[in-house]
């Protein structure tokens, strides 16, 4: 896998990266094969956008069987910036890599916790790349194809409705009450 290649994908549509992290071994302190790269002023200005680079490494299966290869991208207003950003979205590749099931549009993560000190938003919710342009979407330089997860983050309240009433349903709240998702303030939208 060329992880060049997935880079030169996202700094087409994202402009130059500002710069990335390793991710390490808990036991042995060796950096893996994996990180997650900066991007400014993305999707919009005064936003950043966080995005994995070697995810793609694996190859996962999605319900039918056909095989398939993810990055994650991950997006709010620079305020909200942290390094527990960047470990959140280390755990849930952590998670994945341990899995076999592709992502799937409408996928919970749940943290258990708050993402960062800065937000009171306890899990991800999974969605094709909606703040960005189409093209982001799919990396077909490879077999199989890279498919780009965004990671939304979301409300307690917000998870439960999901689980409870799936993400179509979700998806007519967000048409409803469009609320910015790099707002990680946010109140949440199921009451």
């Amino acid at each position: 896998m060329a992880k060049n290649s997935v880079l030169q994908h996202f700094e087409k549509y994202l402009g130059p990266g500002a710069l990335s992290s390793t991710a390490k071994d808990a036991i042995s302190g060796e950096a893996l094969d994996l990180k997650i790269c900066l991007f400014n002023n993305k999707p919009v200005k005064n936003a950043f956008t966080l995005s994995t680079i070697g995810l793609s490494n694996k190859v996962f299966y999605q319900p039918d069987q056909t095989p398939v290869r993810h990055e994650i991208l991950f997006c709010a207003h620079k305020p909200f910036l942290s390094d527990e950003i960047y470990s959140c979205l280390f755990d849930f590749v952590d998670y994945a890599l341990s899995q076999d099931e592709s992502i799937t549009v409408g996928q919970l993560f749940d943290f258990e916790a708050p993402i960062s000190n800065k937000t009171s938003m306890e899990a991800f919710v999974f969605y094709e790349p909606g703040y960005f342009d189409d093209g982001i979407f799919v990396f077909e330089e490879t077999d199989p194809a890279v498919i780009v997860a965004w990671a939304i983050p979301i409300h307690r309240k917000e998870l439960s409705f999901i689980d409870k009433n799936g993400a179509e349903a979700f998806d007519d709240l967000l048409a409803k009450f469009d609320p910015d998702l790099l707002d990680l303030s946010r109140p949440s939208i199921v009451k």
